[in-house]
């Protein structure tokens, strides 16, 4: 297993379908990095450090985000722009073997985010030749308990006054089960693809961009389907000549993406060739600005235009038989897919065209028609 190379980032799933960011920390984070630390709960800074001072956000700031080097790795989670998860390792007096650390937002927890942390902790762990990692949590830590426990790692315990010590072997090391392990890491991307599709295939709220007053069109043909067949969800059309019709087959009206009263699960998107980038942008940003305070949904991650989409779909196409991505769109590495028997080689004609748009909670359709 391989995580992202300094300088480098990558997209992942989480247990609910959305998609992050991955990357290595850095000295430019360090404001990010302390304003979530911050923002916690003086609950959720005592179950991370044993202690509720205000001066460890400034501290663990600076220390996740100094320059990567032996004995020192960190790793941050980004969602629609948003930190939202923090991992690191700092070596110990023992040889082989890092402490580890990680930290959630309140309101991001039980997503998945530590889960995901730790398995690109552990790719990373690996590369830099490391035996084991250790960990301290506060035998009340639940949450994080359960993390570790199901990481499909094994693990020594041992508690002592209210804290618990764990020691995990690094797969691959000292004879250790690394298909094991990879099973467990596939079984959790693969409920992650089911929950990324659940806005795809079962939308509550649908947008046909491009929909014609002309009912002979593509657009109109879709919306009159849509609504015909007993969608129960909420229907748009957007049409830039709404401000003249402000219902088309009962569907609301509305002048462009940006007009939308809600960020829909699914825009389907039927306008000439050359409107198709713009339109699937403006898409995205629609998604990305609305949050669930605003709008009662739940908040996007980044949606690529399908001019990125095409860019990088032609160069999984031209990449050699040899040089395979450190992860692929769904953010799995090359041994995790190993994992599932025949998995890679089932979806090696797809995987260019699943690269057009990283799985996330909302999804566009392309229909290229007038």
């Amino acid at each position: 297993m391989t995580a992202p190379a300094s300088g480098a980032s990558t997209y992942a799933l989480l247990t609910d379908g959305s998609t992050v960011e991955i990357r290595h920390a850095g000295p430019p984070d360090v404001d990010a990095v302390r304003e979530m630390h911050t923002a916690m709960s003086p609950d959720s800074m005592y179950l991370r450090f044993f202690s509720a001072s205000s001066h460890m956000a400034e501290r663990e700031a600076r220390r996740v985000c100094r320059e990567p080097g032996p004995g020192h790795g960190a790793l941050l989670a980004w969602l629609g722009g948003r930190l939202v998860g923090v991992a690191s390792y700092e070596a110990t007096d023992r040889p082989g073997v890092a402490e580890i650390a990680f930290a959630v937002p309140d309101d991001m927890h039980h997503r998945g985010v530590a889960t995901l942390l730790l398995e690109h902790l552990v790719s990373l762990a690996r590369r830099g030749e490391l035996q084991a990692l250790t960990a301290e949590t506060l035998a009340e830590n639940e949450a994080m308990l359960r993390v570790f426990a199901e990481a499909g790692l094994p693990v020594q315990r041992r508690s002592a006054d209210g804290v618990v010590q764990l020691t995990f072997r690094l797969p691959g090391s000292a004879g250790e089960d690394l298909e094991s392990y990879l099973e467990s890491v596939a079984r959790r991307e693969s409920r992650a693809d089911v929950a990324s599709l659940r806005h795809l295939l079962r939308p509550t709220s649908v947008a046909v961009v491009g929909a014609s007053r002309k009912p002979d069109t593509v657009g109109r043909a879709i919306l009159h389907n849509i609504v015909s067949c007993g969608f129960q969800g909420s229907v748009y059309a957007v049409n830039p000549h709404a401000t003249q019709t402000r219902t088309m087959e009962g569907a609301r009206c509305v002048t462009s993406v940006s007009d939308l009263p809600e960020a829909v699960d699914l825009a389907v998107i039927a306008v000439p060739p050359t409107a198709v980038p713009q339109v699937a942008a403006e898409c995205g940003r629609h998604g990305d600005h609305l949050g669930p305070e605003q709008r009662g949904c739940r908040p996007a991650g980044h949606l690529p235009t399908v001019r990125d989409a095409a860019r990088r779909a032609e160069q999984l196409r031209r990449q050699r038989p040899g040089d395979r991505p450190e992860r692929d769109v769904r953010g799995r590495p090359p041994d995790a897919r190993r994992g599932r028997a025949g998995g890679a080689a089932r979806r090696n004609r797809s995987r260019a065209a699943a690269a057009a748009i990283p799985a996330g909670h909302r999804r566009v359709l392309v229909r290229v028609g007038r």
